[in-house]
């Protein structure tokens, strides 16, 4: 691993601080800074996969293929929010139906999977099926592009209380700034207790029956919120960089006109496909709105807590961190706590 580290520097000033982190162990020794050498130790792992299934050789090409991340849900998060400002979308019952989110990807590859969540929830999910499709427009899919998903060969899966399940690897060709619908059939009982914020950045679909692989859903219910499926990453041959963008509700997107994919991040990865060298770059957005970075957990684990599973991510690079505003607006946390 590299751990050479060029001076940590300011970006620009908002209601907090951005701060662009290079990934480095022997920095966060040498400053004293334990618990983040034991967070940035995580990367070694995250950008050597361990087995196979993370890393595929392409023939043709004689190219290393790998998991990148593509797209996240910002979450997922508790439905009770402690701030003094609530969210007021009710939350739908989602039994029997068919939910369909539109993941806006920032990097495109040969395959996808997907990951579904229960992670802060107390009860399971049971999914009778699920499929993947490059997003027309509205609720509508190009239908040619349509894919189920398999999970260790089945088509249903149980997502556990408290855990994670990730999709099988389905080959569809994708390619940054499109967004992939996933689309999944609940027939039992799902009233979610976590969901993804998007900052009203992004609408999601809901219907009642089996319509995972309709070609839309005209006369489906809205959401500006995510239930269900949290991540999306794509196979694609190297050389890879992702970047993690950390935040509160300026980071998430909050007031940027509806999907119209105008949240900074997203901007930032049309700007910025690939490095001069060829690298190809992902910005993942995890930017919660009211997020807190250190006082509390009140929207969401705070965001020195969360640094674990961003940095885990595939090829991760840079984490920006814009946040700290919440901290003294809603919990008045002092210079010293930040």
């Amino acid at each position: 691993m590299n751990t050479s580290m060029k001076p940590t520097r300011f970006l620009g000033w908002g209601t907090a601080a951005t701060l662009l982190l290079a990934v480095s162990a022997d920095h966060a020794r040498a400053t004293g800074h334990s618990q983040a050498v034991n967070q940035l130790a995580v990367v070694a792992s995250a950008q050597e996969p361990a087995n196979r299934n993370e890393r595929d050789h392409d023939d043709e090409c004689g190219h290393d293929r790998q998991w990148f991340p593509a797209w996240g849900a910002r979450g997922p998060l508790s439905t009770t929010i402690t701030t003094k400002t609530t969210f007021n979308e009710a939350v739908p019952d989602l039994s029997g139906a068919t939910v369909r989110i539109m993941a806006h990807l920032t990097a495109g590859g040969s395959q996808v999977r997907v990951r579904f969540s229960q992670r802060f929830s107390s009860v399971p999910l049971v999914v009778d099926s699920a499929h993947v499709a490059i997003r027309q427009t509205g609720s509508g899919i190009v239908a040619a592009t349509d894919r189920a998903l398999l999970f260790g060969g089945a088509t249903s899966l149980l997502v556990p209380a408290g855990g994670d399940v990730w999709s099988d690897p389905v080959r569809l060709q994708t390619h940054a700034g499109e967004d992939l619908a996933i689309s999944f059939f609940v027939s039992g009982s799902f009233a979610p207790t976590t969901y993804g914020g998007r900052g009203t950045t992004k609408t999601s679909y809901h219907q009642a029956g089996n319509h995972v692989s309709d070609p839309s859903l005209p006369g489906a219910s809205t959401t500006l919120n995510v239930f269900g499926a949290y991540e999306v990453q794509v196979l694609s041959r190297g050389p890879l960089a992702t970047l993690v963008a950390l935040g509160d509700s300026i980071t998430e997107g909050a007031v940027s006109t509806l999907d119209a994919n105008g949240d900074w991040p997203d901007l930032l990865a049309t700007r910025m496909p690939r490095l001069p060298d060829g690298t190809a770059v992902s910005v993942i957005n995890a930017g919660i709105g009211s997020g807190r970075f250190i006082a509390s957990n009140g929207a969401g684990l705070c965001g020195l807590s969360r640094l674990n599973d961003l940095l885990a991510l595939p090829q991760v690079r840079w984490v920006t961190l814009l946040m700290g505003v919440n901290d003294i607006s809603y919990e008045f946390a002092t210079a010293s706590l930040l």
